[in-house]
């Protein structure tokens, strides 16, 4: 019925190669829930991720997002407006990218809208 509590049980010794059955549907691997619910952590060097089948191209796929009224983003990522995360460089590289950065407010009012202005030159 859906519920993660009622999986099939995985014990360690298998593999994950090992298939088994989740609400009809075939999957190769661990759910999400096994996964991140063991106790421990993984790093990339530890874990797969073995994309599905889809039927229609990647190209096809749009990750536009409206971040406001009148703000459309290319891509669904922003930086943060930390002193240490985003700068004016920071913003013209999230502005090539699609993405956008919202300047820290540790500086003059001046630098702010210098660092706004370089980033809409990438727009």
């Amino acid at each position: 019925d859906g519920d993660p509590s009622k999986e099939e049980d995985i014990s360690e010794d298998k593999t994950a190669d090992t298939y088994h059955k989740m609400e009809d549907i075939y999957l190769d691997g661990f759910t999400a829930m096994k996964v991140f619910t063991k106790g421990f952590t993984y790093t990339y060097d530890d874990v797969i991720f073995h994309p599905g089948h889809i039927d229609f191209a990647a190209h096809d796929v749009s990750l536009e997002t409206q971040l406001s009224k009148g703000i459309t983003l290319s891509v669904p990522v922003i930086s943060s407006p930390m002193d240490t995360v985003t700068g004016g460089e920071m913003a013209v590289a999230m502005a090539q990218q699609g993405g956008m950065g919202f300047i820290h407010y540790n500086t003059t009012v001046e630098e702010q809208a210098a660092a706004v202005a370089a980033a809409k030159r990438h727009v």
